[in-house]
């Protein structure tokens, strides 16, 4: 997972006591209305359920656009019996999971809200796991530290102390819940192809061969906008008799559940959304870069990854042209607004010359999507370089004279 714009909300609030004195992590959400981040941020949640590839092999394979797919089998829906309750849920565990690896420096798996058997449904066990290795090369050492967290979340209430006081509790459980929680993340990051992370968590099933550290945190979230004084008033923290290896993590914010709505909302901006028209820039300024030979190692720092809006491109491509063979006059009219930047993007992909291992397919379809949108003179400027392409392979021996 690439870091999230919205992380940088996150503000550590240090000093922050129960009522007898004894301390907690404490961080408030002090976000503002930013559509760039709230793009960011709802396309960081979604990949946590489907990645790209997969949306748009599912979304062909049903016959639905992705956001109809989206809805009906992947994103928990406001108007559904449980998807208030799911949404909270999943939000404030991506947001933990964040914390941990984006602030605190953990390894997190991201695994549990893919493929799950309802969308509305939560996986039993540990709600997050966190590692820590002590050496750069990951060999095992009785220095490495895993974090059982779980996340207790009431995003439509100001409630403090009743979240705080459950999710104590239940966190204790988890000594006899990661265990299984560790088996269940190996395998299914397996079948995810997600082998290093797979072996890594295959790491902290060997506890008595190979010790380590292991800690339990009680994460709580709720929507009170200020903790007063720095002080949670209304519960002290000896009565929640916290164990040495155990702590609690408190994160505040105002109305975090029409926040979460909010955000949930733009999960179906997958098709340029204001952050995949600030891709298709920065894939055009690498272009750019590369034709004024400018060295890579003197690039700016691109906030997002241009090259994940390949997917997203190729699914516009393939589904205009499946609309004009199946005269499908609606899906022409959905995709036809969108078919001129996928062309660009092409475009683009094969002069920042960082995939060079796909110019022809990029030369290809860009030419195809040029040609689609009535840009013809441009279709056959990528044709003659896709033809100049295959001319020099031909010359080398890596394809026939007569393709």
């Amino acid at each position: 997972m690439e870091r999230p714009l919205y992380i940088n909300w996150l503000v550590n609030e240090e000093g922050v006591t129960f009522e007898d004195g004894v301390a907690l992590k404490c961080y408030k959400l002090s976000y503002e209305t930013d559509e760039a981040v709230f793009d960011d941020w709802a396309l960081h949640i979604r990949k946590h359920y489907v990645e790209d590839d997969e949306l748009t092999d599912d979304s062909v394979a049903t016959g639905l656009s992705i956001e109809d797919y989206l809805r009906e089998y992947i994103i928990p829906q406001r108007q559904e019996t449980f998807g208030p309750t799911a949404r909270s849920n999943d939000i404030s565990e991506i947001l933990f999971a964040d914390l941990f690896e984006f602030v605190l420096n953990y390894e997190v798996p991201r695994c549990k809200q893919y493929n799950r058997s309802g969308k509305n449904e939560s996986e039993h066990g540990t709600d997050i796991i966190a590692y820590k290795f002590h050496s750069k090369e990951k060999t095992p050492a009785k220095e490495d530290e895993l974090i059982a967290i779980e996340v207790k979340a009431r995003l439509s209430s100001k409630e403090i102390c009743k979240t705080i006081q459950e999710a104590a509790t239940d966190s204790k459980k988890d000594e006899h819940r990661v265990a299984h929680t560790l088996n269940y993340y190996r395998k299914k990051l397996r079948n995810m192809g997600k082998f290093d992370e797979s072996n890594c968590v295959e790491r902290f099933q060997k506890k008595t061969e190979s010790p380590y550290k292991i800690s339990y945190v009680g994460a709580a979230i709720s929507s009170q906008p200020e903790i007063e004084n720095k002080v949670i008033a209304g519960i002290k923290g000896n009565d929640l008799q916290l164990k040495v290896n155990q702590s609690i993590f408190y994160v505040h914010g105002a109305d975090l559940m029409n926040l979460a709505h909010q955000i949930f909302g733009e999960v179906y901006k997958m098709i340029f959304g204001t952050n995949s028209n600030y891709m298709l820039k920065y894939q055009k300024a690498k272009a750019k870069l590369v034709e004024y030979d400018i060295s890579q190692k003197d690039y700016p720092k691109f906030p997002l990854n241009s090259n994940e809006l390949s997917y997203p491109v190729i699914y516009i491509l393939s589904r205009y042209a499946e609309s004009i063979i199946e005269n499908d006059e609606t899906g022409k009219a959905e995709f036809a607004p969108y078919m001129v930047k996928a062309s660009q993007y092409f475009d683009a992909s094969v002069g920042a010359n960082d995939r060079t291992a796909y110019d022809t397919d990029f030369l290809l379809s860009g030419a195809a999507a040029y040609f689609l949108s009535n840009d013809f003179g441009s279709s056959k400027v990528l044709c003659a370089a896709l033809f100049e392409k295959n001319k020099r392979y031909a010359h080398y021996g890596y394809i026939s004279n007569n393709t």
